[in-house]
């Protein structure tokens, strides 16, 4: 006999073949242990059942939930706040490139998404309330989405395209990476989740392709960040290797960007990781008189920015020097 409401259920349901199963007992009425709100609730759904006018407005509202969702971006104006807000938090500690004014995204998206979208709204809500057909047929909605979509991806293009998807950031700070890129993801993924239901509605609103486009918006961006992330730890390793071997060979940083046609930063970059894993030595690079000094600047406080080093020591200095130095004290830990 049972003691909890649908155990014998559970335990049944286990099972993947009733072929071998054998019960010591008859299972009765009396030892089955049925809740009574799952008969009153089967009872009343037998006693009641909807009418077709019921079906069709129960479907009408279904669609204007939808059709509202689609246009709505308040999520994702929490999810892009949050991530600015990390940014800027943490500046002193993180590096970003691939975008001058990471803040002035806000701004721009405010001005341009967030508030359009809100009176879009209103004029949804306006036409929905005085239409009597269903809202996938109806022509007066069929036009304005489509002028929406159109407006609202010309904007997504606009901003997102050449700010957010172009944003990288480097930190020695390891929780702080891992809560940045977190938000980063969760960014992405919201941003493709409303671009491909907006795309949906090019030509008018339809559940069907609503539903399909926002079910793997999400996934596609998951699925492409594991295969970069992937993708990239390994070219790095693989072309960081081929740098290092050639500057074991005599090669100087100019040459060897010359032989691997890259610019020199990229070189820098590459030597700087070989450094700090104690495989090269910096003596090669950054005078000792220029060590000492910018050794000092960087033991001045614990979180720092290579931006504020930079401006403390001047024109005569460059970022890869300060790299280079800061890894060769990493190499000594």
């Amino acid at each position: 006999a049972s003691f909890a409401h649908g155990q014998v259920y559970v335990a049944l349901s286990r099972c993947m073949t009733i072929e071998g199963m054998v019960l010591s007992s008859l299972v009765t009425n009396q030892g089955m242990d049925v809740d009574n709100c799952i008969n009153d609730f089967d009872q009343h759904t037998r006693e009641n059942q909807p009418t077709a006018d019921m079906l069709a407005s129960a479907k009408t509202r279904y669609q204007i939930q939808l059709i509202k969702e689609c246009f709505n971006f308040n999520l994702l104006e929490k999810r892009l706040s949050y991530f600015l807000h990390l940014l800027k938090t943490n500046e002193r500690i993180i590096q970003i490139t691939g975008v001058d004014d990471p803040q002035a995204i806000k701004t721009m998206a405010n001005e341009n998404i967030f508030k359009v979208s809100q009176n879009f709204q209103r004029q949804l809500n306006t036409i929905i309330a005085n239409i009597s057909d269903a809202v996938e047929s109806n022509a007066n909605i069929k036009e304005r989405t489509q002028k929406a979509a159109e407006w609202f991806l010309k904007e997504f293009s606009n901003l997102f395209s050449n700010t957010i998807m172009n944003l990288t950031f480097t930190t020695k700070n390891k929780e702080v990476k891992k809560r940045i890129d977190n938000a980063l993801l969760n960014l992405l993924k919201e941003i493709n989740t409303r671009l491909e239901g907006i795309k949906s509605c090019k030509d008018g609103f339809s559940v069907e392709k609503y539903l399909r486009a926002v079910s793997v918006a999400g996934i596609k961006v998951e699925a492409k960040n594991k295969v970069k992330n992937k993708k990239t730890k390994q070219a790095k390793e693989d072309t960081k290797e081929i740098s290092f071997k050639l500057c074991t060979e005599g090669n100087t940083i100019e040459e060897i960007a010359n032989k691997r046609n890259l610019v020199t930063t990229t070189i820098e970059g590459h030597l700087t990781h070989y450094i700090k894993q104690g495989k090269l030595n910096i003596n090669q690079f950054v005078s000792k008189e220029k060590q000492n000094i910018i050794t000092t600047e960087l033991l001045k406080e614990q979180e720092y920015s290579l931006k504020s080093i930079k401006e403390s020591l001047g024109e005569d200095y460059s970022y890869t020097e300060i790299k280079m130095v800061e890894a060769h004290i990493d190499s000594l830990k």
